[in-house]
């Protein structure tokens, strides 16, 4: 999780008499989705007010009982929670926290005050004590935090506007605008900017920076030869162009192989899960087999006895018994004590003789039973053994077919970024050879003449560049329709997407791409770890699928879904806070951060509860 800034945990009304209006927030996405009239525009008015923003929430009926806004927030770089309680009518703020006394913080910035509402905040994104240019001269001030007021809080009319994010239209904060989205791109403030140098230090110090440009020129020129000899800028910028297009082919070629080589694991899966139920059950036959063997060895025994039983009680049933066998007297001098119980031995044998039928019935079906199971035993050696060819079959298809193929688009790709890379650091040195020509011009015309004020340089074309890559791998994880390339343009301080200026679409696209610039720009500072309050609260960025323009036609159902869930994937990126009024899609899990006012009885009304209902007491007569 991002160490820079702070995140919002809660936002409270609180009044006399009535119950907090309460909503709660946490890391990453927090949608809040509802009808007009539910509060939503309200709660990012009063977390702007909480902010430090002169102007108090919208004086709305069900707001009128309360007194105060209080905002919950947590400081990313130490974990410390702060409570900032604010009054409704006006004025600073009381901040408290855990373990030290409260403090009180003014409602205007001062610079060097460390005690005001905006400086607090400041401290909080890495900002504290930065310098910011106000004009043309070089003159300069401490940056306020409303300074970045319109990059974090962005209300429903102000994310349908033609001008920059980065501007607010008021010609008088231009440049002051402008310094602050440089300081977010580059993390280097103004700070050495001066007004106006004495021209003998100013003359001494531009020969020395020139003469020092002309060492950083030669060796950029020699690192450029290095790496692409006789290429200029022009045929450098065709060949990117070229080998984007190759890059994609071969994305597009590896996801296809990948895709073969997945359905043909999964089909030796299968097999391999059917071989191993079909050899388990092979080991359970054989085992049964085994024991069948046994049980007709133990039958036959004991047909043998039976037999041999009953043979004997047919041959003693013949035998006369005049005279004892043992001592031979006659049987007569025999005392027999319980004559009813003896047996004749010809009903043993027929005893013997039943009891051996009844065995041979037996074998006969256990003689049926081992040759059904001999054949299933057959059945399934046979499958296995095909299964097992099926597997080899589809291990050497893998080996020898899509493995190589594989390997062979991966070894391209990898070559087409690594030349792709090459390529970028070489327009790279181009335009650090045209920048580092462009200040040594600066440097010799300021030896010669007297300057109004010390040349400014711009944000730079790799900072802005790396920012508007980050907005479009914002816009392309959205499936932004028919995007190509996303640009920079310095003059405008805006974004260009696909060659065409951001303020010539529709209200829908603007709302779209200004949501995609403000969340970029906290994406990029997070990602760069360069200073940013790492919160962007959002009014109604899905205008596109509210009030569709014409060239809006082309949006594809799915869009909301995939920036939703793209945004909530983000979990460690900073605190996205949505305001929409259309329920966000159902992709989204059901969460605490996902809150949806019904106004309606059933469900959360809105963010102010309704008042529980009056009851009047009736007289017992």
């Amino acid at each position: 999780m991002s160490s820079i800034g702070f995140q919002i945990t809660a936002l409270t009304l609180r009044g006399k008499g009535v119950a907090d209006a309460t909503v709660q927030f946490g890391p990453g996405l927090n949608v809040i989705s509802g009808p007009s009239d539910t509060g939503k525009t309200f709660i990012g008015e009063c977390i702007d007010y909480g902010f430090g923003a002169s102007t108090a929430p919208s004086d709305i009926p069900e707001a009128r009982p309360y007194e105060l806004v209080i905002l919950t927030v947590k400081a990313m770089s130490t974990g410390i929670v702060y409570s900032i309680q604010r009054s409704l009518r006006g004025g600073g703020a009381i901040i408290s926290t855990t373990g030290a006394p409260d403090r009180v913080l003014g409602e205007k910035h001062q610079a060097g005050n460390s005690d005001t509402i905006s400086s607090f905040y400041l401290s909080l994104c890495g900002l504290d004590d930065r310098l910011v240019r106000t004009n043309s001269q070089g003159k300069t001030r401490q940056i306020s935090f409303r300074d970045l007021a319109q990059l974090v809080v962005i209300t429903e009319q102000e994310i349908i506007r033609k001008n920059s994010p980065v501007r607010s239209g008021q010609f008088t904060l231009k440049t002051v605008e402008d310094s602050v989205f440089r300081l977010l791109l580059t993390g280097v403030d103004d700070a050495t900017i001066v007004a106006a140098p004495d021209k003998t230090i100013e003359t001494a110090e531009s020969r020395g920076k020139s003469e020092l440009l002309n060492v950083l020129v030669d060796k950029a020129q020699t690192a450029l030869e290095q790496l692409s000899p006789g290429n200029d800028r022009a045929a450098l910028t065709a060949q990117l162009g070229r080998i984007d297009v190759n890059i994609n082919e071969l994305l597009t070629l590896v996801a296809s192989e990948q895709q073969g080589a997945s359905n043909l694991e999964s089909r030796r899966k299968a097999v391999w899960t059917t071989l191993r139920e079909n050899q388990s059950r092979l080991a359970v036959l054989s085992e049964l087999q085994e024991r069948f063997s046994l049980l007709k060895s133990q039958y036959g025994s004991d047909l043998r006895r039976l037999e041999s039983i009953a043979e004997a009680g047919i041959r003693l049933g013949q035998m006369d018994q005049t005279r004892c066998p043992v001592c031979g007297a006659e049987a007569k001098y025999h005392t027999q004590d319980q004559p009813e119980h003896s047996v004749s031995p010809s009903i043993v044998a027929s005893a013997c003789e039943a009891e051996a039928s009844r065995l041979q019935l037996l074998l006969s079906d256990l003689d049926q039973t081992i040759a059904q199971n001999a054949r299933e035993v057959e059945r399934l050696t046979q499958d296995t053994a095909s299964q097992k060819q099926d597997m080899q079959t589809a291990e050497a298809e893998l080996a020898s077919y899509f493995k190589p193929r594989l390997n062979d688009a991966l070894g391209q790709l990898q070559d087409a970024r690594t030349l792709q890379s090459r390529v970028r650091q070489a327009l790279d040195l181009h335009e650090r050879i045209e920048e580092l020509n462009g200040l040594r011009a600066k440097f010799d015309e300021v030896a010669t003449t007297t300057p109004k004020s010390k040349f400014v340089a711009a944000a730079g074309t790799s900072a802005t560049e790396a920012f508007a890559l980050k907005v479009e791998e914002l816009l392309r994880a959205w499936q932004f329709p028919g995007l190509q390339r996303v640009t920079f343009s310095d003059a405008d301080q805006d974004i260009l997407i696909s060659g065409r200026k951001r303020s010539d679409h529709g209200k829908g696209i603007r709302a779209i791409t200004h949501a995609a610039f403000t969340i970029g720009l906290m994406y990029y500072c997070l990602d760069k770890r360069m200073p940013h309050p790492g919160i962007v609260v959002v009014d109604s960025p899905m205008v596109v699928y509210r009030e569709p323009d014409r060239e809006e036609e082309n949006f594809s159902s799915t869009f909301k879904d995939l920036a939703y869930s793209f945004l909530a994937s983000q979990q460690e990126r900073g605190q996205i806070i949505v305001l929409e009024n259309e329920d966000p899609p159902s992709v989204l899990p059901d969460s605490p951060t996902i809150i949806r006012f019904t106004a309606a009885s059933h469900g959360r009304r809105g963010f102010i509860p309704s008042p529980p209902p009056t009851t009047e007491r009736k007289n017992d007569q």
